[in-house]
């Protein structure tokens, strides 16, 4: 009753009608909010907060088209906080996960987001996740690097920004990124990975091993991660031609993750090219396979330790196998 006593007096106060609405919809009367949020937008249909609300009743109604018509309208009306509006972004990303169709349509109030709100990084950052969603890798590494250039202290973001280096093959730009990382975060484990993943393809090895024995000391109670330090430090041991500490290490990660076929293949094909505990390679191999069927890499490297073995029939059964799978290296 007030406030229909304030939009007497102060009809042109759109705040007062949004107040409203939500009275109404507080007291379970959603028709009469819906009928004063359209009046709103009646006469004035570029109402940020009015078109918002209406987004997130379109929603309630299972009417998501009419909701991000409606959301359009509200992300493009700077005046309106930007957090109301990634509260939105956010129910969409949960439907879009069974309904990848609208992801198109994300992107455009992503982009829509990031142009009206430029001094804010979570328009960049949401705009990021949605290219990144629809495998736009390079488009979403760029959105990424516009919001830490605002915000550098969102170590998420940066983890972001070097899975994608990564997924790029970048590897110049993984330890560049990696290591402004590791001056803004000094703790966190996996920005020595990925430091040390950079330089590993880089075929610089002393400075992988530097960063992996640096970040595996810093990881707590986390068997996976700590296999995955132990698992990189074998293969850049590997490179180095440090057999005893490349072993050591995968034996650790094995300790810790018995079954990563990662790590049972290709500490099984090193040994193999040492022509080293070739019983031990070949049930690594073995199980590598057994727990990844039909895998012609992996077929491959069980094969090739046969040949070293001199089984020379099972050997060629097995590249057979390759070839047949499609492994026409």
């Amino acid at each position: 009753d007030e406030v229909k006593v304030l939009i007497k007096n102060y009809p042109d106060e759109i705040q007062f009608q949004e107040i409203l609405a939500d009275l109404y919809g507080y007291n379970k009367q959603g028709e009469l909010a819906k009928k004063t949020l359209l009046d709103i937008i009646k006469n004035d249909p570029t109402a940020g907060g009015a078109n918002l609300k209406m987004a997130k009743v379109a929603i309630l109604e299972k009417d998501i088209a009419a909701s991000i018509q409606y959301a359009r309208v509200a992300f493009a009306v700077k005046e309106h906080p930007i957090d109301s509006k990634m509260e939105l972004m956010f129910i969409y990303f949960d439907y879009s996960n069974s309904h990848p169709e609208i992801l198109p349509q994300l992107e455009e109030l992503a982009s829509i987001l990031a142009l009206i709100h430029q001094e804010d990084a979570k328009g960049y950052s949401v705009y990021g996740d949605v290219l990144n969603t629809e495998n736009k890798f390079a488009e979403a590494r760029a959105q990424y690097k516009k919001a830490v250039a605002i915000t550098p202290s969102k170590h998420l973001i940066w983890q972001e920004i070097l899975s994608i280096d990564a997924r790029l093959s970048d590897y110049d730009a993984l330890i560049a990124d990696s290591e402004k990382c590791l001056s803004l975060f000094p703790t966190i484990p996996s920005f020595y990975y990925f430091n040390g993943i950079g330089h590993h393809q880089k075929k610089q090895y002393a400075q992988a091993i530097e960063a992996l024995e640096a970040g595996v000391t810093l990881v707590i109670d986390d068997k996976q991660a700590s296999g995955q330090f132990y698992a990189a430090l074998g293969d850049a041991y590997n490179g180095i031609g440090n057999n005893k500490r490349s072993d050591d290490n995968y034996d650790q990660a094995l300790k810790l993750n018995p079954d990563d076929s990662y790590v049972l293949n290709n500490y099984s094909y090193f040994l193999s090219l040492r022509g080293d505990k070739l019983q031990k390679a070949k049930e690594m191999a073995e199980r590598v396979n057994k727990l990844n069927p039909n895998t012609p890499s992996y077929q491959d490297t069980y094969a090739w330790i046969l040949y070293k073995l001199q089984e020379y029939q099972e050997a060629k059964s097995w590249l057979d196998k390759a070839l047949a799978g499609g492994g026409n290296s």
